[in-house]
């Protein structure tokens, strides 16, 4: 079972439905406390991290992480729907592995984290 933790809210009832009947665990963090506190007793495989809320705050978390446990996480950054350009934005996407916009589907979703947490290159 791969194990992916968010930072942000929680997903929507058929978005966890469709992860958890792929097999992923979903942990959810809204701090850097609790994200740090998970990290520690339970690595992720995916750290996905919604930027739709105070991107500032979470990209600070986001870059603390990848610094200190870069070699086995990987990371996936969902952007908001409004595709204004922001140096919060645009680094987000530049450390993350995969970035996605929000509204989430279920498939988009399942097609991305495949993607990151096996390797697979287009």
């Amino acid at each position: 079972m791969h194990q992916l933790l968010v930072l942000g809210e929680k997903f929507q009832e058929n978005m966890e439905k469709a992860l958890v009947k792929q097999g992923y665990s979903i942990a959810y963090a809204e701090t850097e406390d609790e994200i740090l506190s998970l990290i520690k007793s339970s690595p992720p495989d995916v750290i996905l991290t919604d930027y739709s809320s105070d991107p500032a705050t979470k990209l600070d978390i986001q870059e603390k992480i990848r610094s200190s446990y870069e070699d086995f996480i990987k990371f996936i950054a969902v952007l908001p729907e409004k595709r204004e350009p922001s140096p919060e934005i645009e680094r987000a996407k530049k450390i993350s592995n995969e970035s996605i916009r929000n509204p989430l589907r279920p498939r988009d979703m399942l097609n991305i984290l495949v993607k990151v947490v096996y390797g697979i290159s287009e």
